[in-house]
Order: C-alpha cells, then sequence, then structure tokens
C-alpha cells in the first residue's frame, strides 16, 4: 500500500482512476476531503449511510457524497429489512443507496447476508431443510441483483459470542457451522468477482473471540471456501478500548493468512470516558474527551494502515446527528462530524493518519506572550504601534492597545513560521474592544502566508466590535501551503486607521 504524505507528497500517475484533487499535487500539503486523502494511498474510507436523508437532508447528502469512495447500507440490506414477510421483496431502500454511490463514483459493500437477526417469518419452528432454502434464496436473489454493482459483501456477521463459543442462533441450532461455509460459497457462486468477507465486533484485540474467528477462518481457508477478508467492526469505548498496539498485532496475525483485514463499523464512544481526578465521567470536559477521542481514531487507522492487508476503513456514520450509539449506549458523540456537522477533531486525527503524518498535538496554545502580561515581546505591528496596556484587560492586568494606524490592517502581528505544522487544522480566537470610538466597528483576523504558490491571506473571523464590551472574534483554520513556505504571520486588523483598539487572549491551538 502506498501512503502519500502531506510534505512532499508523490504526484499522481497516469492511471485515470486517481482523482484530479490537490493531494495528489506535488509540493502541496493540502487536504481536501478524506476521499482526496484516501484515494491515492489504495485504500478505501466508507461511510454507512441511511437512504432517508440523502432526499430530506441536503447537509447529509452533500458529506457523504464528496468525503467518502466506500459506502455500506446501514440496514437497507438487511434480510429483516428486505423480506420482512416471506416471498415479499423490498428492494427501495438498498436501491436508493446503490444509485447515490454510483452516483458520486463510490464503491458499494453490501450489509449483511447472513446475521443471526432473522427477519420475523423465520424462528425456532423452521425446518432445517426449509431454513437452508430460504438462505439460499436470500442470498442468491441480492447477489444476482446487485452483481456488477456491489463490490463487496460482509456474507457472514458475529457467530461468536464473547467466550469465543459458537453463538446458539436459529441458523447455528438448525444447520451447524455448515451455513457459514454454505453461505460463502452460495454468495461466491452468484457472483465469483465480489469480496466476500466475515464481520464481527469485540475482535480488534487478541483474545477469545478473535482467535475463534482466526481458527474459522483458518479452517474455511483450508477448505477452499471463497473468504477474502476480515471486518473488524470497531465499535469502541474509549474507556476500556484495547491498546492500537493490540489491534495493530492483531490485524498483522490475519494478514498473514493470506486475506484482507478493514476496520468495517468504526465509532468511538466518549461519554463514559474517565477523565477527573476521582475517577468518575466528567461530562463537562468535552474539549478533553474530543481530544481523546482524536487521538484514538489517529492511533486506530494507523494501526490497520501498518498492516499490508488494510484494504478500507469504514464508520458507522459520519455525524453525531445520526448514530445508533445514542440509541443502544445513551447520548454520546462518537463520530466525525457533531449535530450540526461541522468537523471534530477526530476528523483531523483520521485525515492525518490517512496522509501518513503523525499526530499533531491537540490543545497547547502556539501564540506566544498570548495576553501581552510580557509587554508586546514577540509581537510588532504593520503600519502602525502596539502597546502592553493596563487601561483594559479582559484577564490578567494588560491588553495590546493599537494605535497610531495608518491603514485598516494594521494591528498586532505575531510570527508563527516554525509554531504551527503545515497540513494541520487550528482552532484560533482573540478578544477585541475598541478604545477612542463607541462604534461598532469591523474586526478581522486573518493568517498572512508566502509559500511557493505566492502570498495568500487567510480570512479566519470577523465581528463587530464596541467599546462597551470585549468581543469574541473565533474561527478554525486549515493550513494549507505548497512548499517551501517561506513566512507565516497571525494579526488582527478591521477598523478605520483612525479608530484605536485593544486585543486579548490571543489562541491558536491544534485540534
Amino acid at each position: 500500500m502506498l501512503l502519500i504524505g502531506l510534505v512532499g507528497c508523490s504526484p499522481c500517475d497516469t492511471d485515470e482512476t486517481c482523482p484530479e484533487v490537490s493531494v495528489c499535487d506535488e509540493g502541496y500539503v493540502r487536504v481536501d476531503t478524506l476521499r482526496a486523502a484516501a484515494e491515492c494511498t489504495g485504500v478505501l474510507i466508507g461511510t454507512a449511510l441511511t437512504p432517508s436523508p440523502l432526499d430530506t437532508d441536503a447537509d447529509y447528502a452533500e458529506i457523504a457524497g464528496t468525503e467518502f469512495n466506500y459506502i455500506t447500507p446501514e440496514n437497507a440490506m438487511k434480510w429483516k429489512a428486505v423480506e420482512e414477510v416471506e416471498d415479499e421483496w423490498d428492494f427501495e431502500d438498498a436501491d436508493a443507496v446503490v444509485d447515490f454511490a454510483e452516483a458520486h463514483g463510490q464503491a458499494v459493500k453490501g450489509h449483511v447476508l447472513v446475521w443471526h437477526k432473522l427477519p420475523p417469518w423465520i424462528d425456532e419452528n423452521i425446518s432445517a431443510e426449509d431454513l437452508e432454502a430460504a438462505m439460499s434464496t436470500y442470498i442468491t436473489t441480492m447477489v444476482e441483483r446487485y452483481r456488477g454493482r456491489v463490490f463487496a459483501w460482509d456474507v457472514v456477521n458475529e457467530v461468536f459470542e464473547f467466550t469465543g463459543t459458537y453463538r446458539r442462533s436459529i441458523l447455528y441450532e438448525k444447520l451447524g457451522e455448515d451455513f457459514i461455509a454454505d453461505a460463502f460459497r452460495l454468495a461466491h457462486a452468484a457472483d465469483p468477482d465480489a469480496i466476500l468477507l466475515y464481520n464481527d465486533y469485540d475482535i480488534e484485540g487478541v483474545g477469545a473471540k478473535s482467535d475463534a474467528v482466526h481458527a474459522m477462518v483458518s479452517e474455511l481457508l483450508a477448505d477452499g471456501v471463497p473468504i477474502h477478508g476480515v471486518g473488524f467492526q470497531t465499535h469502541l469505548n474509549a474507556a476500556t478500548c484495547p491498546s492500537a498496539s493490540e489491534v495493530e498485532e492483531n490485524f498483522h496475525r490475519f494478514g498473514e493468512l493470506g486475506i484482507n483485514v478493514n476496520i468495517s463499523e468504526m465509532d468511538l464512544r466518549i461519554a463514559k470516558l474517565v477523565l477527573d481526578a476521582s475517577g468518575e465521567p466528567d461530562p463537562g470536559n468535552l474539549d478533553a474527551r474530543l481530544g481523546t477521542q482524536k487521538v484514538l481514531y489517529h492511533q486506530y487507522v494507523s494501526a490497520c494502515l501498518a498492516e499490508p492487508a488494510c484494504d478500507a476503513i469504514t464508520f458507522w456514520g459520519f455525524t453525531d446527528a445520526r448514530t445508533w450509539v445514542d440509541g443502544f449506549f445513551g447520548p454520546d458523540d462518537p463520530l466525525l462530524f457533531d449535530d450540526q456537522y461541522h468537523k471534530k477533531p477526530a476528523y483531523f486525527g483520521v485525515r492525518d493518519a490517512l496522509v501518513g503524518l503523525p499526530l499533531a498535538a491537540t490543545g497547547g496554545n502556539r501564540i506566544r506572550n498570548p495576553g501581552f502580561e510580557d509587554d508586546t515581546d514577540h509581537w510588532t505591528s504593520w503600519e502602525g504601534s502596539i502597546a502592553a496596556s493596563s487601561e483594559q484587560a479582559r484577564t490578567g492586568d494588560y491588553s495590546v492597545r493599537s494605535y497610531d494606524r495608518t491603514a485598516d490592517h494594521a494591528g498586532p502581528v505575531q510570527s508563527l513560521l516554525d509554531r504551527l505544522e503545515p497540513g494541520g487544522a487550528y482552532s484560533v480566537s482573540v478578544w477585541a474592544r475598541l478604545r477612542n470610538d463607541s462604534g461598532p466597528h469591523t474586526i478581522k483576523t486573518t493568517m498572512r502566508r508566502s509559500d511557493g504558490s505566492g502570498i495568500h491571506y487567510d480570512r479566519i473571523a470577523t465581528a463587530e466590535v464596541t467599546d462597551s464590551a470585549w468581543t469574541l472574534l473565533e474561527g478554525t483554520w486549515i493550513f494549507e501551503a505548497k512548499l517551501p513556505i517561506e513566512s507565516l504571520s497571525f494579526y488582527v486588523e478591521g477598523p478605520p486607521p483612525e479608530v484605536e483598539y485593544f486585543v486579548d487572549d490571543v489562541r491558536v491551538s491544534a485540534y
């Protein structure tokens, strides 16, 4: 697998399947989407989708279509969704997801052909012969219908208990463990070109359950059963999840069987993450929990990519606004986008892992002398003057006063060259207040960067400011540039030259 880092990345070759995106431009340190980060590395980056919001929620559809190159119908292809009543088939939702994926140039993984959660017309009263016939009909019907349109199938799902023993499902009780091999053979006969997978949860680390799956896959391969990979669901609780090194070790032992491995349904719960001194969950410390979540997402994605057999990473949804976790475990924030579809720190952890960047530190103010308690050390001004002032201070004893300004852009400036990492995402905040004018006047925060492609001015935040109270300007900024980077400066600007203003508590931190 080829991993292209953000810094000094190689250009795409002439393969027509390689997208024309900025991550492939030589010298650029930029990634527009997770899809852009993944497609030139040879890995699929995916999400589970439900069909209804694709038509009713424009933000959902936009992110689903641009951020990912691999789509899994979350529920629409499950047996009880397609054939809830015997011989009455409903493909509407499944077709909708496949149609959406094809319209956006995305591969599709079918989920799932054989699972212990069966349609209601299959119960303990069914005969082995009738169950075998029903399973055969369902697998053949589904795989033949989507032959050539579905790239891979989760053929068999969750047949083991935590102890490593077979789940005593109706399938197992009626058909024994042979139904597993039969399912793979039926799927292969219906579409010989499809990738066929076994899928399960709580097998990410080494233990009784993952040992049982490893033994089963080894036996299936020895018997010539067409199984091509294992999906590790990776539904994790940040408070109790296995270490990334253990997960990497486990992926490797499966890869040594000659099959592919993939993260198939990842989400990472943080509501019960223990963070306070008493050992109790701290629900108010969301920033810290989101930072931990970013680290864990980066570690797990990196663990998969470290194994050459890793070919795909799929998240079980992408927004906290639509997640199965809330209904099953209680309110949480397990995914890459928040309830308002904003990118969370976890998103950038995944992005950095995909392009081979080490984890950027979360938090930690990159601004030196942010509260001007050390006079104006590390600060200067463009076309004007600045001075530490005790006349107004939001916190501490001082702020900085900007005066004798000769242009709108005159104001406090700090060089951040060598303080920020190319490709990094940053949270930026400043407090401002007018001095000699009641206002309101517009104040702005800006990054000025000079690189191999010229001089660029990136506006971060804008606010209307008065002299009666401190006003917060905050926003996010992604450090996109073409090497070499010659200069990088953060500055505050905006009101007419005759207007003086104060600035305090400046913060630029990675997230």
